[in-house]
């Protein structure tokens, strides 16, 4: 059996809510060859720190619901 030469795509996800960060990892995993690893992230801090380390092809940013927070 031949081995993918093709490398995962990174994505990032800036999601507060754990249960909706799980719902979204959850999405990512359910389809086999999926060309993606999801990193994820609470805080933009956070992931301002890995953009130093990671090079991403999207970015997820999950605002609140509240209408200060936007």
């Amino acid at each position: 059996m031949e081995h993918s030469r093709i490398k995962k795509r990174n994505v990032a996800l800036i999601e507060k809510c754990v249960m909706s960060s799980i719902g979204i990892e959850s999405l990512f995993r359910k389809f086999a060859g999926n060309p993606y690893k999801l990193h994820t992230y609470t805080s933009q801090e956070s992931f301002q720190d890995a953009m130093s380390r990671i090079s991403f092809a999207a970015v997820i940013f999950s605002f609140s619901a509240m209408r200060s927070a936007r």
